[in-house]
């Protein structure tokens, strides 16, 4: 997978290459944070729940 990607990166030029993976980069960061900032939510919730009870 990766050295199909590395081919194809040659073969369309390294700054179209670049630009893509910044890209991937970026929604993968987004994802990352989302997911982050949800699971504390969550925890932040269990952990209310768990003193009021």
């Amino acid at each position: 997978m990766l050295v199909q990607l590395f081919y194809l990166c040659k073969r369309i030029g390294r700054r179209t290459c670049d630009t893509i993976g910044l890209t991937v980069i970026l929604k993968l960061t987004d994802f990352t944070v989302l997911f982050i900032i949800s699971c504390s939510v969550i925890i932040t919730i269990f952990l209310k729940r768990d003193k009021g009870a």
